[in-house]
């Protein structure tokens, strides 16, 4: 790597074990909690727990909570993914109200009003503390929390590869920490604490013992290990005497797919193993403790519960009900992520008490009374209910009333979400103004989605087969947009010109995506073809003129034939957009430095870029250089 690219950052977008103790509740309960705190479990399956059946795993504290309160049997989530779903839970908004589609690209807007909003302005403390960079404040779950600690990215001496996550030890040292804060200096202020747990999302690897304990279901190992340090947080309430005062509910952002309907993980179907979701309260708000509650609800229910459940008079205009209401809901759930990152349609469900609706390119209707594994499809026996129910997912579709703000991604973030497995950057696979159900089915293409997801494993180890993998899938189906992307992605990686053939496969099958032709312009960037990556960036800008990755590097492209004053321009633009952006800012600082001679705008540039991160390798390596005198 030449010394211009390592000071730039030309980089990625290519590139006996129940210890848990069984504590003791005393088992009162007040009329009405004083604090509430929402516990978060990501990717967890209800049928994961013991409280909801499940044997061999050891959950004591959760089990125990849910024999003391209540727990709801038939909860679920409006998508299988992180950021729409816990955006759903703040907001008690479906996610074609409050904007929020998918991972990465958006945002929560400002001018959504939060249950921490509405709670701070009643005069509660307020505090989030998440685990993975998914949920990071830049995607605007912030708002109306007085702390939300997302202090998560780190580096490791021996790499500069950046760690976003982290496990739930460390979020409870956090969330304890500010807890015994609030308590000694504003024991009278109520609080709300959101804590999200990032343990059970894949790759699984529970700590030490619970990997040996779980050695043959480490998913279920880190469930253990989160209801261990659940625990924690139960024993600091009793011991502060906050706990009969205090609310605990806990649920999942979504559960996790082991093969049901060809799908491993989670994101690309909204079927109920990844949408069906755990749901206990620590109080028995409802009725006598231990009590089940049968009837469907929702993670938009918990607002509008939250409030009464404090006294607070209830929010207007929200899709949820109380949770202690049986009246009979319609769930919405949706997948965007086959749309947006697959070229695929889209997935949007309606679930009724009875029967769920699948509405893509192809239609699906089961009845889970009588088949709750929905597999028989009863589209062509009952054609006049589904027509009914596609007629009532249009409505929701149609009413929708946020077209959702987009979020600033830049390339360092770009870099880092790579390692959680996120390859978007922002953009979108679907034209505007085309009709998303036009475009293929994910339920008939859930083997391609399969295979990449087997073969993606070995890119930083073995990439070649992942090469393979991909050059074997083309011959089986040679307009595949994705797999020309990735091959030609990992190709020019390796330095095969072959990969620009891909590239430009890619970027011909779908010429209304930008990112394709920002991929087609890393690839002739890599071989020093810099005109020709102007071109494709250019054009993805025409596309979407806030698609940052593509400014930045047109700036990288542009300094690199000389052009200082336009990649000055370029690199100025990006910043006005993303003040967060601190390759840009390095870069700002890079130019300064080198082309003008001023070493002062360069370490203050470079100073504003490490209050973002200041772990950042890069910018304490260039802190140190540009502390040296300038070259002019």
């Amino acid at each position: 790597m030449n010394t211009l690219t390592r000071l730039l950052g030309f980089t990625a977008v290519l590139a006996g074990i129940a210890l848990a103790s069984w504590l003791v509740w005393n088992g009162s309960s007040p009329a009405r909690p004083r604090n509430v705190i929402l516990i978060t479990l990501d990717t967890t399956r209800a049928d994961a727990l013991g409280a909801y059946g499940r044997k061999g795993i050891a959950t004591p504290v959760l089990d125990r909570m849910a024999a003391e309160g209540h727990v709801f049997e038939q909860a679920y989530a409006h998508a299988p993914i992180t950021l729409p779903s816990h955006s759903s839970m703040l907001t008690g908004l479906t996610p074609p109200r409050h904007g929020v589609r998918n991972n990465i690209a958006y945002r929560l807007a400002a001018d959504q009003l939060t249950l921490p909003e509405m709670l701070k302005a009643r005069g509660f403390a307020t505090s989030a503390f998440v685990s993975s960079m998914i949920l990071d404040s830049r995607f605007g779950l912030d708002q109306g929390f007085d702390v939300y600690d997302d202090d998560i990215v780190h580096y490791t001496e021996k790499t500069a590869k950046a760690i976003v996550t982290r496990r739930a030890g460390s979020t409870f040292d956090s969330a304890l920490a500010w807890l015994a804060a609030q308590r000694k200096t504003q024991s009278d202020q109520p609080f709300f604490s959101w804590i999200h747990l990032y343990d059970a999302h894949y790759p699984y690897d529970p700590p030490l013992p619970y990997k040996q304990a779980y050695a043959d279901s480490p998913y279920h190992g880190e469930i253990a290990y989160m209801d261990q340090q659940i625990g924690r947080l139960v024993r600091f309430l009793k011991d502060a005497d906050l706990y009969d005062d205090t609310l605990i509910i806990v649920t999942a952002d979504h559960g996790e797919s082991f093969g049901e309907h060809g799908e491993q993980t989670h994101g690309y179907f909204c079927y109920g193993a990844t949408t069906h979701v755990p749901l206990i309260l620590s109080q028995p708000l409802y009725g006598v403790p231990g009590q089940r509650y049968a009837h469907q609800v929702q993670s938009v229910d918990m607002l509008p519960s939250i409030l009464q459940a404090l006294g607070l008079e209830a929010a207007t205009g929200l899709d949820g009900l109380l949770l202690s209401s049986d009246a009979a809901r319609s769930v919405f759930s949706e997948a965007i992520i086959p749309s947006e990152d697959f070229y695929l349609a889209p997935v949007h469900s309606l679930k009724d008490e009875q029967y769920t609706f699948y509405y893509s390119s192809d239609l699906e209707l089961y009845d889970r009374k009588a088949d709750p594994g929905e597999t028989n499809n009863l589209v062509k026996q009952q054609p006049d209910l589904a027509a009914l129910y596609r007629d009532r997912v249009q409505l929701v579709l149609d009413s929708s009333t946020q077209t959702g703000a987009k979020a600033s991604i830049d390339q360092a973030t770009i870099e880092m979400l790579r390692s959680l497995g996120y390859v978007a950057d922002g953009g979108s696979a679907v034209a505007s103004g085309m009709d998303p159900f036009l475009l293929p089915s994910p339920r008939h293409s859930v083997g391609i989605y399969r295979r990449l997801q087997a073969l993606r494993q070995f890119e930083e180890e073995y990439p070649f087969k992942l090469i393979e993998g991909l050059q074997a899938m083309l011959g089986e189906d040679p307009d595949q947009i994705l797999l020309h992307r990735d091959l030609g992605r990992l190709l020019v990686l390796a330095g095969d010109e072959d990969g620009i053939d891909h590239l430009q496969r890619a970027a011909a099958l779908q010429p209304a995506d930008p990112r394709l032709h920002t991929f087609l312009g890393l690839g002739y960037h890599q071989f020093g073809r810099f005109e020709d990556s102007i071109g494709e960036y250019q054009l993805a800008l025409e596309l979407n003129p806030e698609h940052l990755i593509a400014r930045y590097n047109l700036g990288l492209a542009q300094l690199a034939l000389g052009q200082v004053d336009a990649a000055e321009r370029s690199f100025e633009t990006v910043v006005e957009q993303n003040d967060k952006d601190i390759l840009a800012l390095n870069n700002l600082a890079y130019i300064a430095y080198r082309h003008r001679g001023d070493s002062g705008r360069a370490l203050a540039l470079i100073e504003q870029a490490r209050r973002i991160n200041p772990e950042h390798p890069l910018l304490r390596e260039n802190a140190k250089r540009f502390a040296e005198p300038s070259g002019g």
